[in-house]
């Protein structure tokens, strides 16, 4: 009896559990319930998951993680709110956006002829004027870019003219310059320039004249770079025409009139 109980007892438990005819994991309402849950279970996961690789793979992040908040709709969505500022190694981990106070600005490559930079050019040459007339001159211009490629160039110049029988004669003075850098490249350039001086002489040049002189002059040159620094010392070379005159302040206004040839160095001052 006991057995008979049992059997029936299983039996009776069977049939109550098969009552709809099939396991209920195996119905299709079931099977749906099922992949329902796990993709619930998986779009919690995946966001997770995907963070918590982000932030190993940035080295230096930080990452900022708020709390799940749970919609109280269904209650089955539920948002995770992950902020993850990227830092980088080279910016001590911080952000590239990030104000770097207390650090230096990039330094910009150094460029000749820059607005506010001053240089100074040593110069030398030969003055002719094909005649019987012939010189040496020395000049020290102060070279000031008053813009880019635009300068403005005050100079003092000593020299000795040899007339011939008319003899030698030294002469001092200075002279103000215009002068553009029109072909600009970064290891050379080829100026124009113009301008006007005053000097004097320690005998008439010429003859029968007088000895202050104003000398009006107008020519062209370069610059070539001598170092890998475009901004450092270069090469300066040009001609111009020289003329010394005393602009009628004397009974003869008689001039001279000759060619220049100089060749020098710059530095920046």
């Amino acid at each position: 009896m006991g057995a008979g109980t049992a059997a029936m007892t299983s039996k009776g438990g069977m049939d109550r559990r098969y009552a709809g005819g099939m396991d209920p994991s195996h119905r299709p309402g079931g099977l749906r319930d099922a992949s329902r849950n796990g993709s619930r279970h998986l779009s919690r996961v995946v966001p997770v998951a995907s963070t918590i690789l982000a932030m190993a793979m940035s080295e230096g992040a930080a990452a900022q993680v708020a709390p799940v908040r749970a919609q109280p709709d269904d209650g089955l969505r539920a948002t995770l709110a992950v902020g993850v500022a990227p830092l980088h190694a080279a910016y001590g981990g911080r952000s590239r956006t990030e104000d770097d106070e207390g650090m230096p600005p990039p330094a910009s490559s150094p460029v000749f002829g820059a607005a506010d930079s001053l240089r100074l050019n040593l110069l030398g040459g030969v003055v002719s004027n094909l005649g019987e007339t012939n010189g040496v001159i020395a000049r020290a211009e102060f070279e000031y870019f008053m813009a880019e490629r635009f300068s403005i160039v005050p100079s003092a110049e000593f020299g000795w003219l040899d007339q011939g029988a008319d003899g030698d004669a030294f002469l001092v003075g200075g002279a103000v310059l215009l002068r553009w850098h029109l072909l600009h490249e970064k290891t050379w350039t080829v100026f124009a320039d113009a301008g006007v001086g005053v000097d004097y002489l320690t005998e008439d040049v010429p003859p029968g004249t007088n000895r202050i002189k104003f000398s009006p002059q107008i020519g062209f040159g370069f610059t070539v770079a001598l170092e890998e620094n475009p901004a450092a010392a270069r090469l300066m070379g040009g001609v111009r025409w020289y003329h010394l005159s005393n602009a009628r302040t004397a009974p003869s206004n008689e001039g001279f009139d000759g060619l220049m040839a100089y060749l020098g160095i710059g530095i920046p001052f």
